[in-house]
């Protein structure tokens, strides 16, 4: 008979059966085994989408600190021509008018790191403005909070004050206290 079935009685041998049923349990399943790790599409996607909107409020964020980082920039320019200036009234009977003048000094228009251009809008034997806005072109150019940076240095006394793109007073904002 081997492995055909008994025609008289329809039934498989006993030692059939128990053959076939070890041979069923080693076969590999279609359905994965309990333990092993993955992620769904949908745990994926929402993985993606709380990352978008963490991004989205990090972002601007970040970029703002990076402008009130680069502020400095104008910090110390401003304090290296209001310097120069005293260096440059000892030796002339005024301040300087331009920032041409101080380059004797070691100053140019141009701020250290780039970002900013000074100009001197008045220079008298009393005193002097100066004025320090964004470079075109650089990275700080988009800094609608601290459009400019001034120093008013008369009989002795030093102003500074900030506006923002609308012209309207920032200096609490944009000057370190």
């Amino acid at each position: 008979m081997g492995g055909r079935r008994n025609r008289t009685s329809g039934r498989v041998p006993a030692g059939k059966v128990l053959r076939l049923c070890k041979h069923v349990a080693t076969m590999p399943t279609l359905r994965p085994a309990l333990g092993v790790g993955g992620f769904t599409l949908l745990e994926l996607v929402f993985a993606v989408v709380v990352a978008g909107l963490l991004a989205l409020v990090a972002i601007p964020s970040f970029m703002d600190q990076l402008r009130k980082s680069r502020r400095a920039d104008a910090h110390d320019h401003s304090a290296l021509i209001t310097l120069a200036q005293e260096r440059y009234r000892i030796g002339h009977s005024s301040f300087a008018s331009a920032i041409d003048q101080l380059a004797a000094e070691g100053v140019s228009e141009v701020s250290a790191g780039g970002y900013y251009v000074a100009s001197l809008v008045e220079g008298t034997g009393v005193g002097y403005t100066l004025s320090l806005k964004p470079a075109a072109g650089s990275k700080q150019a988009d800094d609608r909070q601290c459009a400019e940076f001034k120093i008013v240095f008369l009989r002795g006394g030093l102003t500074r004050t900030a506006t923002d793109a609308g012209g309207v007073d920032s200096s609490a904002r944009c000057w370190p206290q």
